[in-house]
């Protein structure tokens, strides 16, 4: 453009003007306000004022779940086997379910879980621990590790920015990643590497407003003194870049466990919970004296404490009442680990959690009876 001026001013004048003379011209034009696009510079649509972000009209949630799952990027950390993966999937089901977990109601809307380090048959049985219903099963989807390599790949080499393009096509409300060990490989503590791998989805959850989960390893040597942030491996750089960090610390020897959370809008939170083999959840202490244990309540689990293992048909019976009039009660029941719930094919069978026999051999009486 500024050539165009000078060959204008050749041209056009009867005594052209310095080139000098020119510039100085143009730089003098610029001071002063105009409707017209400037050659070369990019039109800036992407600029919010702070005065039009103050009047703005935000309507996106801050919370999956409130004062426990912001909107954003979470790791949840926790050492082996210690139930990272059960909370994830209870997570994923109050999301898909729009129930309440650990005292608070979940936002209803669909799940991606990414099971990298599960098989099928696993997360299968799991859910039918779990009490997932036909209904809720339809929020959510899954991504094996095969299926995940085809797809996605490592995140840091692009990976992250097709699953940023699979979460806003499906508009997931929650998406768990089991375990970032499996999506991202490579240095753990190079903020680089880890920023290109997690920027593109930190984005999209928050254009959406959706909540990421990654589920990741403690150090070896946490516990001690419990920290949500210096125990996760590699907390300098994942650290610095997530949004919120929940620690899961529970002594193997013991069902309780400690649930720390840390995050950029609220102070610490430390939850208290015990984790129900049976029912495959960490109930949140509060949950079951939530629960009122009205007459019906307590008359069912007498008849299933009298039927041992039971269908709701042969408890409604034993009660003489309809099993339409104890299906809610049942699952009630079900969901806070005050009664087990059994799987097989089409068929639901109940039983009391305080037996001293494993699911598994509860599952292969079961068969033995209907075979």
């Amino acid at each position: 453009m500024l050539n165009a001026i000078y060959s204008l001013n050749d041209s056009r004048t009867e005594e052209p003007l310095e080139k000098s003379e020119v510039l100085d011209l143009v730089n003098s034009s610029l001071k002063y306000k105009t409707d017209l696009p400037l050659a070369g510079i990019p039109e800036q649509d992407g600029l919010i004022k702070g005065i039009d972000l103050l009047n703005m009209d935000i309507q996106e949630p801050d919370w999956t779940i409130p004062n426990f799952l912001p909107i954003g990027l979470s790791i949840l950390g926790g050492k082996s086997k210690v139930g990272k993966s059960w909370l994830a999937l209870q997570l994923s089901k109050a999301v898909a379910s729009g129930e309440k977990t650990f005292g608070y109601q979940a936002m209803k809307g669909k799940v991606l879980f990414l099971a990298l380090e599960d098989s099928k048959s696993r997360i299968k049985k799991r859910l039918k621990m779990q009490g997932w219903d036909k209904e809720t099963i339809k929020n959510i989807d899954f991504y094996f590790l095969n299926g995940f390599q085809e797809d996605i790949g490592k995140l840091q080499k692009g990976g992250s920015a097709k699953l940023a393009n699979i979460i806003e096509k499906h508009r997931y409300q929650l998406v768990v990643i089991d375990t970032y060990g499996k999506a991202i490989y490579g240095d753990h503590n190079n903020y680089n590497e880890m920023t290109c791998a997690l920027t593109p989805i930190q984005s999209i959850a928050f254009e959406i407003g959706c909540s990421i989960i990654f589920i990741d390893h403690h150090k070896k040597n946490s516990g001690d003194n419990p920290d949500a942030i210096l125990d996760i491996q590699g907390s300098t750089a994942k650290g610095a870049i997530a949004d919120s960090l929940i620690g899961l610390y529970s002594d193997k020897s013991s069902s309780s466990g400690t649930i720390f959370i840390e995050s950029r809008d609220m102070q610490e939170r430390r939850i208290e919970a015990t984790f129900n083999s049976f029912s495959g959840m960490w109930n949140y202490k509060k949950d079951e004296g939530e629960l009122n244990m009205t007459e019906r309540r307590i008359a069912i689990i007498n008849a299933i404490k009298d039927l041992e293992i039971a269908q709701i048909q042969d408890i409604a019976d034993n009660l003489g009442l309809d099993k339409s009039n104890i299906h809610t009660s049942l699952q009630e029941l079900a969901g806070v680990g005050q009664i087990g719930r059994l799987d097989i094919g089409k068929n639901v069978y109940y039983f009391l959690p305080d037996t001293t026999e494993s699911i598994e051999e509860i599952e292969s009486k079961v068969r033995r009876d209907i075979s």
